[in-house]
């Protein structure tokens, strides 16, 4: 049990180590921000058109 204790122990304080960042200034922030929005946006359109892509075909098999 000791053993697993350290071994906890070591992973929780590299992860804290790793997540033991600088606070970022504003500009940072808000292009990050941007970032993160610009992703979402693009994964949902790739979503819609995915299902849209699926619809068509479908269309087309029932048809031919």
């Amino acid at each position: 049990m000791l053993n697993h204790n350290n071994h906890t122990n070591a992973v929780a304080s590299g992860f804290l180590e790793l997540n033991d960042t600088p606070p970022l200034d504003k500009k940072t922030r808000e292009r990050l921000a941007a970032r993160r929005k610009m992703a979402a946006r693009r994964a949902i359109e790739r979503h819609f058109e995915r299902r849209e892509i699926e619809m068509h075909a479908k269309e087309y098999w029932f048809d031919g």
